[in-house]
């Protein structure tokens, strides 16, 4: 008995060692990683906002300025009411990430004034599904 209870001490000790032997292989990996990264925060865009799914172009990234106010979106007709209606729940650039016909459109503005919330478009309801089918609609 006592043979057995000194083979399961040594075997504790062993997994015990093989644990810290781990944690420091793995906070030496952080510290590489850490050391690897930029200083300096990088802000350039590897995805276009306006279609995430392919690589970015100059005129896609000219259009995204993060101090933007109204976020990329092109500036004609309704943007500003596409501003007002959409940014007080989520950011523009969902908007912009999406590609749905103009009748997708009028049934996602539907979707969010029943379930989330949104205040009725009302008058500008048709300003608006126009802006978003042109700038965003399914290609």
């Amino acid at each position: 008995m006592c043979g057995l209870a000194i083979i399961g001490a040594q075997n504790v000790g062993s997994a015990a060692a093989q644990s810290a032997h781990a944690s420091a292989a793995k906070a030496q990996n952080i510290a590489a990683l850490a050391k690897s990264w930029p200083t300096e925060p990088n802000f350039s865009f590897s995805f276009s906002p306006l279609a995430p799914s392919r690589p970015s172009r100059a005129a896609d990234a000219a259009l995204f300025d993060g101090e933007d106010d109204y976020s990329g979106l092109p500036r004609e007709g309704a943007f500003e009411l596409v501003d007002a209606y959409c940014s007080g729940c989520h950011s523009l650039q969902i908007v912009m990430q999406q590609r749905a016909s103009k009748r997708r459109w009028a049934s996602l503005l539907l979707w969010m004034t029943e379930k989330q919330n949104m205040p009725p478009l009302e008058e500008d309801e048709a300003a608006v599904l126009s802006y978003l089918a042109k700038h965003f609609g399914a290609n």
